[in-house]
């Protein structure tokens, strides 16, 4: 065995369901307050959360999200909202959605909409960030779109 092959601080790989369900891996967001959680999007459209710890109190979530499809999340400051880059069905119009953190007992994901990207389509590559400070949080979204690959960069102020 490679000495760098399993470290000190190396931890059994966890994994979603190995089923079909859990194919095509689209994205992932890492929770901010609980240690080594995340929230992970499948096929763009089953959110799943899970803890990754053995003795995790966390119990893990599989739901789809209806009408939209998810490219990317963004975990919210307290973990209780995210954040997601999607379109509508049918649609590549894309934008700033909210979804409430479902709860175990939930049976749907909440979603809402909060602002259009304009100028941001599917197919353009881009990248993402939460900032601000407490009362003023915004989403930051870059992209190079357009034949000219023009950089474009959309701000949107989150609701408190």
């Amino acid at each position: 065995m490679d000495k760098f092959e399993h470290g000190p601080n190396y931890r059994e790989i966890k994994g979603l369901d190995s089923s079909s369900t859990a194919g095509l891996f689209t994205t992932f967001a890492p929770f901010r307050q609980q240690a080594a959680a995340c929230a992970v999007v499948t096929r763009e459209k089953r959110l799943h959360t899970q803890s990754l710890m053995a003795d995790a109190v966390m119990p893990a979530v599989q739901l789809d999200i209806k009408d939209y499809r998810i490219l990317k999340l963004i975990m919210g400051r307290r973990d209780e909202k995210l954040y997601a880059v999607g379109r509508p069905l049918a649609s590549h119009r894309m934008l700033l959605l909210e979804i409430t953190m479902p709860r175990p007992a939930s049976t749907e994901v909440s979603v809402r909409v909060l602002a259009p990207l304009p100028g941001l389509s599917y197919d353009v590559e881009f990248t993402e960030r939460l900032s601000g400070e407490r009362e003023d949080n915004y989403v930051l979204i870059a992209s190079l779109a357009g034949a000219n690959q023009r950089a474009a960069i959309h701000r949107v102020r989150l609701p408190n």
